[in-house]
C-alpha cells in the first residue's frame, strides 16, 4: 500500500434525542418506532445519511416526517430544543451528555461508527512539527473520547 495510517479512535453515531423525549430513558428503539417521530438527518451526501437509509429501506421502514439539514451543530440544536431527534455522534454530544441535556439511545440495525486518524503517503517526510502533532494527538486521545472507543 502507499498510504499509512495511523488510528486514533472511534465515533460511535447512535439516535439522540432530549433527555425529555420519551425514547431518553429506554436501551434501545426499534425501527418501526420512528414512524411517527420528527426526524432530522444530514445531507444526501452524508454517509450517516447513507448508511441509515440502507437499515430502513432493508427492514421496510417508510418514514413521514424526515428533515435535512446541512450542519450537525444545527441539528444538534434542534433536538436540544427537543425539536427533533437525530442521528449524531458521540463526540459532537458526549459534554450535552455529561451535562444531563441529551441522551443517546441505541437504534435497533443501525451500528455505525466514524473513524479517525492519520493517512498520509508512505514515500512523504513527516516534519518533526507533524511527528510531534500526531504523539500528541495519541497522547490526549482519552480525554477526547471515552478510552472504549480508542484504536
Amino acid at each position: 500500500p502507499l498510504l499509512t495510517s495511523i488510528p486514533l479512535f472511534r465515533d460511535p453515531v447512535s439516535l439522540c434525542c432530549h433527555v425529555s423525549h420519551p425514547f431518553a430513558n429506554r436501551s434501545c428503539v426499534q425501527l418501526s418506532e420512528l414512524v411517527d417521530q420528527k426526524i432530522t438527518v444530514p445531507p444526501r451526501s452524508s454517509n450517516i445519511r447513507e448508511a441509515f437509509e440502507q437499515v430502513i429501506r432493508k427492514n421496510g421502514v417508510v418514514l413521514e416526517q424526515v428533515f435535512t439539514s446541512n450542519g450537525q451543530a444545527a441539528i444538534k440544536d434542534l433536538v436540544l430544543r427537543n425539536q427533533t431527534i437525530s442521528l449524531l455522534s458521540l463526540i459532537l454530544t458526549q459534554e450535552n451528555i455529561r451535562q444531563g441535556q441529551l441522551a443517546m439511545v441505541k437504534l435497533e440495525g443501525f451500528n455505525y461508527e466514524r473513524e479517525f486518524g492519520f493517512l498520509y503517503r508512505k514515500d512523504t517526510n513527516i516534519s518533526p512539527q507533524l511527528e510531534r502533532f500526531i504523539r500528541f494527538c495519541l497522547e490526549k486521545r482519552g480525554q477526547i473520547v471515552d478510552p472504549k472507543y480508542l484504536l
